[in-house]
């Protein structure tokens, strides 16, 4: 890459120069300009869009090995169970006198959580799921309306 002088001012490229440090700030000032983000790139300033995802999903399945459709549901965690070894330990410790034994979180950092899709072949022989994760959004909707260009809200 060529790099010109019409970054600096004559003179300060001159005592820059002098001093024998042109090419680090050259490369820096380079950089900032490259990297420079547009306000309209960070979230504050866009609108919160929905997600909305189809209820069906045209996509490959492992166990029929070719494209399929797909039914589409939100993960969702189970019930915790009352037997699980960490569970049963910690009920033990918490037993009796002397308060809280382990610490509580309370710095939570994250406003959403990653959506989670559950895709199930909907192949009568088949009915294999899987998981498939998409990014973090406020808002979700599984099989809304589609948003046309130009439509006037009806209510």
């Amino acid at each position: 890459m060529v790099y010109s002088s019409s970054f600096l001012s004559s003179r300060s490229w001159a005592v820059m120069a002098a001093r024998g440090r042109t090419w680090p700030l050259i490369a820096q000032l380079h950089f900032k300009n490259c990297f420079r983000l547009h306000p309209s790139s960070f979230p504050l300033h866009r609108g919160a869009a929905m997600v909305n995802v189809p209820k069906t999903r045209r996509t490959y399945c492992k166990k029929c090995k070719k494209h399929q459709p797909h039914k589409v549901t939100q993960y969702k965690k189970g019930k915790d169970s009352l037997y699980a070894q960490g569970k049963r330990r910690y009920d033990r410790k918490q037993s009796g006198y002397g308060g809280q034994t382990k610490p509580i979180f309370r710095k939570k950092a994250k406003t959403t959580k990653k959506i989670v899709l559950r895709l199930e072949c909907v192949e009568a022989n088949c009915r294999s799921k899987r998981m498939l994760a998409i990014k973090r959004c406020k808002h979700f909707e599984l099989g809304g309306d589609k948003k046309r260009k130009g439509q006037v809200i009806q209510f």
